[in-house]
């Protein structure tokens, strides 16, 4: 079952050579996320082979326009090419009437449903999307502008049955959901088998926590420990702290530090000024803090394996 990332804008501002704004890809069992749109974004959709059928979801964190410059003409795309299925959009308060307008005086109308989902920045977490396999929650961020981040959780799994247990006492199938649950098994031998005998723990479940745009935040920490995978912006190198808080972002060193506090499995550093063309003293400062730090670039992949290492 998937759970996997694709880079597909890491530039703050606006595009530059070689790197488009904001995006972000999250596939999982069920569903797929967009997660903010950049302008142009659709042709790193393209590139990357994601078609409007592998998008349910869209979650913007905040109306700045490089994080939704690239909405109007990707929803008008989709509905040239004859989307119909359901399409839901979270954002902070204005992106409905702000699509509308667009929509309006291009004289554009969209083929499929679309459910807007509005989201109070003052009341984090909330909860905005639940299905079979995961909850997307929201998560509190420090920016200019009301803005909020995400957290993309798998929903916990049952135990695991053994197979040689179902051999050895010959357990009927209608009683394998509740064993799964935690419970018992009456034998037909009239033993109680407890569970332990049974089952062994799950692999544990899955995460991935977006924090674009923000100040280091620790009101974030509670609720990304030990997350997976965090995406958290690096707009600036460490000499420019001041600027970073007085633009409302964070540095690859505060990156760093907001990843080690979280005790978060693997940090992925995005959102670079374009100012920086070498991206690896970035790289280099949040590793010194954090060693397990990656770049995001565009096309790139972090996977989550079921019960795995994380590879990228």
């Amino acid at each position: 079952m998937d759970f996997k990332l694709t880079t597909l804008g890491t530039s703050a501002a606006g595009p530059v050579p070689g790197r488009w704004p904001s995006g972000q890809y999250l596939k999982t069992g069920k569903a797929g996320f967009l997660i903010d749109c950049g302008e142009g974004l659709q042709i790193s959709l393209q590139r990357n082979g994601l078609g409007w059928s592998s998008i349910d979801v869209i979650l913007i964190s905040h109306l700045h326009g490089d994080h939704i410059y690239g909405l109007p003409g990707l929803l008008t795309s989709w509905g040239m090419n004859q989307r119909n299925t359901p399409l839901t959009i979270v954002s902070p308060p204005g992106l409905e009437p702000y699509l509308a307008a667009v929509f309006e005086h291009s004289h554009t109308g969209l083929p499929y449903p679309v459910k807007y989902i509005v989201v109070d920045p003052e009341q984090t977490p909330e909860l905005v999307f639940e299905d079979k396999v995961v909850t997307v929650k929201t998560l509190p961020l420090s920016h200019r502008v009301p803005t909020v981040g995400y957290l993309i959780q798998e929903k916990p799994r049952p135990r695991t049955i053994l197979s040689s247990a179902i051999q050895a006492y010959e357990i009927p199938y209608k009683n394998i959901p509740a064993i799964k649950a935690g419970g018992d098994y009456q034998a037909a031998t009239g033993k109680l088998v407890p569970n332990t005998e049974l089952t062994v723990d799950p692999p544990p479940a899955r995460s991935f926590a977006y924090a674009s745009d923000t100040r280091p935040n620790s009101a974030l920490l509670p609720y990304i420990k030990g997350v997976d995978i965090l995406f958290h912006e690096a707009t600036f190198l460490n000499e420019l702290r001041e600027q970073a808080e007085i633009s409302g972002h964070s540095t690859a060193a505060q990156a760093a530090e907001v990843g080690l506090a979280g005790e978060v499995k693997k940090l992925v550093l995005g959102h670079f000024s374009p100012r920086y063309g070498d991206l690896s003293p970035l790289l280099t400062e949040a590793q010194t803090i954090f060693s397990n730090t990656s770049l995001a670039k565009e096309g790139k992949v972090f996977e989550v394996p079921y019960g795995g290492r994380i590879s990228a």
